[in-house]
């Protein structure tokens, strides 16, 4: 609790505070998913992205409904406490989901058909084309939360 009330006071300025108290909140693997996942963000965005994937390859292993699993929340934001707006190109297009690369970001990163505001959007993307996108986190990493075409 103390960790998600410093999160959303100020996410930069208390960073070990925020560490500390989510390195106490859970040991690796136990029941407490909502910690590890916060944890797995705050490292991938502060910390160790190799930490951070591991703690997440291990939230993907849970047996939770996939609507649960793959809801993109925790979006990064900007210094203005938005949602921080990346570029990027669509590397892989499939039928629902596809795979953006962009430079900010060492992964291409997932995207679902959902998050685009239409399945009509969603039918006119193609390889290689810019697009445009907000980032959060699902209990398997990284995510796109909202896909538009530049």
């Amino acid at each position: 609790e103390l960790a998600k009330m410093l999160i959303d006071i100020n996410e930069l300025s208390y960073r070990e505070e925020i560490s500390r108290a989510l390195k106490r909140s859970y040991t690796f693997g136990d029941s407490n998913i909502e910690a590890q996942f916060k944890d797995a963000r705050f490292e991938f965005l502060h910390g160790d992205k190799t930490k951070s994937l591991r703690i997440f390859n291990s939230l993907a292993k849970y047996n939770l409904l996939p609507s649960s699993k793959n809801k993109v929340r925790d979006r990064i934001l900007d210094s203005h406490n938005t949602p921080k707006i990346f570029y990027g190109k669509i590397e892989r297009l499939h039928d629902s989901f596809a795979f953006i690369n962009c430079l900010d970001f060492p992964d291409n990163i997932y995207a679902h058909v959902t998050s685009m505001s239409s399945y009509e959007d969603w039918q006119s993307l193609k390889n290689n084309i810019s697009v445009k996108f907000t980032v959060g986190f699902n209990y398997k990493g990284v995510a796109i939360h909202s896909l538009w075409i530049i």
